[in-house]
């Protein structure tokens, strides 16, 4: 078994795990079922690091997560409305500004397009 049908196998057991009521997947879990071209366009290698930025160092601004990623603010802002819209991070005002917080911290992203994923997992 390859690396993508290793994953492939994990989503399923997953999905299965939870239609069948033997797991609750954690609230600040979201499942995307996006095409190719949404996908690429939502996660880019910029968002990513945002994400994993805000959930190791938890910045107190979006200007001190610009510090961290030594970017420019109007770029991590532009990029951090995407991440809200998708529900994936949220924000709140604090003492040190506007905090960026992660809203969901597991994302589960299938492989195949919708028809395929409910083919796997009913065989």
């Amino acid at each position: 078994m390859d690396k993508l049908q290793k994953k492939l196998k994990a989503v399923k057991d997953i999905l299965d795990a939870e239609i069948n009521g033997e797991i609750d997947l954690p609230e600040k879990t979201i499942l995307f079922t996006l095409s190719d071209q949404e996908l690429t366009t939502l996660m880019t290698k910029k968002r990513l690091e945002l994400i994993r930025v805000i959930g190791e160092r938890h910045p107190k601004s979006i200007q001190q997560l610009a510090d961290f990623v030594n970017r420019k603010l109007p770029a991590v802002d532009r990029d951090l409305k995407i991440l809200i819209r998708n529900d994936i991070i949220k924000t709140q005002r604090g003492k040190q500004g506007v905090q960026p917080t992660l809203n969901k911290t597991m994302l589960i992203l299938p492989l195949t397009e919708p028809k395929k994923l409910m083919e796997i997992a009913s065989g």
